[in-house]
């Protein structure tokens, strides 16, 4: 097995690739850069590690970041692409990068790409009892790259005791799991809970399988009939 080489970066320290319409490239690049500096503790060098479209070695660069350049945010990379390579290449890690700001009157938070979504959620209900922000269950994944997914998710879940073949689920859920097309993943979390009459109780285990599908409810469906129809 290859070794992987990388560099991590506690903090913020990236070349910018800036993408603006030619009508007002100039102007938009310049406020940019006046913005940045007021937050940057050496803003001389801000211009150095800027690169524009107008920039000679934009193209370049571009493609080079593509192929050498990995961000990390929470870590709940199922497919790697943040910390693996078959090249050498730099990993910018934002876990320091983790402020929260909520503006309850505004009904607005601004967060950094470093927090996680319990962090958010803690925050949240720090100043309001009344407010929400509706994502998912877990906790640790860092909001850089949970929030930026940009896709349609389909998202279902099934909860099956002993007595509903949980352990048939399970069994034949081992040997499904990693076959599924890329775009649904199947997770199963098994818990002991309480079932019977009050004054009756049993311990009974509980299997949870839930999945997020990238598509439709239609094309899950259609998935899921096909290759774990068991499920259901």
């Amino acid at each position: 097995m290859k070794s992987l080489r990388y560099s991590t970066f506690p903090f913020l320290f990236v070349i910018l690739l800036i993408s603006f319409s030619l009508a007002s490239t100039a102007q938009s690049h310049e406020k940019f850069l006046h913005c940045l500096s007021l937050h940057s503790n050496d803003s001389s060098s801000i211009s150095k590690v800027i690169y524009s479209q107008n920039n000679n070695s934009y193209s370049s660069v571009l493609e080079s970041s593509i192929k050498n350049l990995r961000t990390r945010s929470g870590g709940h990379d199922f497919e790697g692409l943040s910390y693996a390579s078959e090249v050498p290449f730099v990993l910018i890690d934002f876990v320091n990068l983790r402020s929260i700001d909520v503006n309850v009157e505004n009904r607005i938070a601004w967060v950094q790409a470093g927090a996680t979504i319990g962090e958010l959620y803690y925050r949240i209900a720090e100043k309001s009892r009344t407010l929400a922000f509706p994502d998912g269950t877990f906790h640790t994944i860092g909001v850089g790259g949970h929030f930026s997914g940009g896709a349609t998710v389909t998202v279902f879940a099934v909860t099956k005791t002993l007595e509903q073949n949980a352990t048939e689920l399970i069994h034949r859920w081992q040997y499904v799991a990693h076959k599924l097309p890329n775009d649904i993943i199947i997770a199963v979390i098994i818990s002991r809970v309480n079932s019977g009459q009050e004054g009756k109780k049993s311990n009974n285990i509980q299997a949870s399988f839930s999945g997020y599908f990238l598509g439709g409810v239609d094309k899950l469906i259609s998935l899921m009939k096909k290759d774990f129809p068991s499920l259901d």
